[in-house]
């Protein structure tokens, strides 16, 4: 796996834009201040991911397919209730995005999913179900659902990973509990 370390990619044009060493992106990290890390993977020469530092409190990770197109997103970040947080070593998966294509490449439809988080005697508490917005592209129409069966709670966290160490983030899999 190779990675390259930028200050910005550009979703349009599809390119690293100001790239950094690794020692910058590391000072970067240290500092909280938003970089890429941009992930190759099976030795090419397109990304197939990137994750997107967003400072201390939150990562942004998302898939490439063949067009370099955004095909899955995860966002994370710490949960905070006013200024405590509520598991300071975890990030907390809020959202993620999947997106369909058709056999031209064109983007047809979105779905988003994030979990429900209530405040219940001052502090955060995860509901099980998920809520969820689709949106078909081509019809332009969207519509909001709930998950039918309830999320694995443990499956939404992650360690809040060192510096160069983005595997764990790479490898995300939100369980579904059987009904």
């Amino acid at each position: 796996m190779k990675i390259t370390y930028c200050e910005n990619w550009h979703r349009i044009r599809k390119e690293i834009r100001r790239p950094i060493n690794k020692t910058e992106a590391k000072i970067r990290f240290k500092k909280g201040v938003h970089f890429f890390a941009m992930i190759f993977k099976n030795g090419g020469d397109k990304p197939t991911h990137f994750i997107e530092f967003l400072g201390v409190n939150a990562f942004g990770v998302d898939f490439l397919d063949d067009y370099l197109d955004e095909e899955i997103s995860y966002s994370y970040q710490i949960i905070k209730n006013n200024e405590n947080i509520i598991n300071p070593n975890k990030l907390f998966l809020s959202r993620f995005i999947i997106r369909e294509k058709d056999s031209d490449g064109k983007q047809t439809k979105g779905t988003a999913y994030n979990p429900i988080l209530m405040v219940a005697k001052d502090k955060w508490e995860i509901q099980h179900n998920m809520f969820c917005e689709e949106e078909d592209f081509i019809k332009k129409e969207s519509s909001n659902f709930y998950t039918k069966n309830k999320v694995d709670v443990n499956s939404l966290y992650k360690d809040i990973p060192k510096f160069g160490e983005w595997d764990d983030l790479l490898n995300t899999e939100v369980r579904f509990l059987d009904e």
